[in-house]
């Protein structure tokens, strides 16, 4: 969240396309690193989505998990809105 915040104050997002430490992999513009988070958004709800709940303790962490990845899609899309902006 520190990185939106300086991204958005500072305007210095350019690191992350330049990314010399390979944490952004393929990632050069707000285009591809919105797509770079909703594949792991993806990711995570098909991993989640094998594994159904068998009681009661299973269906909270489930619950709490699912809103954990809909947050990450939330984040995603305020991130690349962030970047967009001039």
């Amino acid at each position: 969240m520190i990185l939106l915040v300086r991204c958005q104050t500072e305007g210095n997002c350019n690191y992350v396309y330049t990314d010399e430490e390979g944490r952004f992999p393929g990632v050069d513009s707000p285009e591809m690193f919105l797509q770079w988070c909703l594949d792991i958004v993806d990711k995570c709800r098909d991993i989640l989505m094998k594994h159904q709940p068998e009681n009661f303790n299973e269906e909270a962490d489930f619950e709490t998990i699912i809103r954990q990845i809909d947050g990450m899609e939330v984040l995603s899309h305020l991130a690349y809105r962030i970047q967009s902006e001039p």
